[in-house]
């Protein structure tokens, strides 16, 4: 029996570990030979990016529904003439965040998705340009094509495992058989949807 263990370590926007194992097993008529390969990411280990409670209970809610994974991604951020910031604001009853250059003001970098003609609430200031980026501006409910969130990024699994099966009945006759197994998560933050994460096939001949 011959048996093969790997260990790999990779970093994206979460801490992934990805590990390979594999095993034989061999006789004069039989042989026998397994594969499992798991690719992990620690949800709770983010790396490029700042996930806040919020954020956590928007991606329990979405299960496997990519459209329901978007968040307000907001943080309070210190004067900088490199950067683009907003101060809060009230419109009536709705707060909306208005760009600004005063250092006195509590400022907050913000970041806009485009969401589609007539659903978000902000439309690009083509007035108030800017060499590092754009600049955003409030125009009402569902006037304009843009809103201050972002699609949020999902920690993953995927799991595999094979077996298969060789039997020689004589010298001309063989058996065999393969039976694979797949586990996908394509979102760690939420149990919704979790039936659809495995599959099983078969093969004899």
């Amino acid at each position: 029996m011959r048996i093969w263990i790997d260990f790999q370590y990779s970093d994206r926007n979460y801490t992934r570990f990805v590990t390979y194992e594999s095993a034989t097993y061999k006789t004069e008529k039989l042989n026998i030979s397994s594969f499992f390969f798991n690719e992990n990411d620690a949800k709770n280990q983010p790396l490029q990016q700042a996930v806040t409670t919020q954020q956590i209970a928007v991606l329990a809610n979405a299960g496997n529904n990519t459209d329901l994974m978007f968040a307000e991604n907001t943080f309070e951020a210190s004067s900088d003439e490199n950067k683009i910031l907003y101060k809060k604001t009230t419109n009536g009853a709705a707060e909306n965040f208005e760009y600004s250059i005063n250092p006195t003001d509590t400022l907050f970098a913000v970041t806009f998705a485009n969401v589609g003609a007539k659903t978000g609430d902000y439309t690009l200031d083509v007035n108030n340009s800017s060499a590092i980026g754009n600049v955003y501006r409030y125009i009402g409910i569902n006037q304009g094509s843009y809103a201050p969130i972002t699609r949020l990024i999902l920690p993953t699994k995927s799991q595999a495992f094979v077996i298969k099966s060789e039997y020689e009945t004589n010298k001309k006759t063989k058996l065999s058989s393969e039976i694979a197994i797949g586990n996908t998560d394509a979102n760690l933050f939420s149990s919704l949807d979790n039936r659809l994460n495995t599959g099983l096939a078969t093969k004899v001949g």
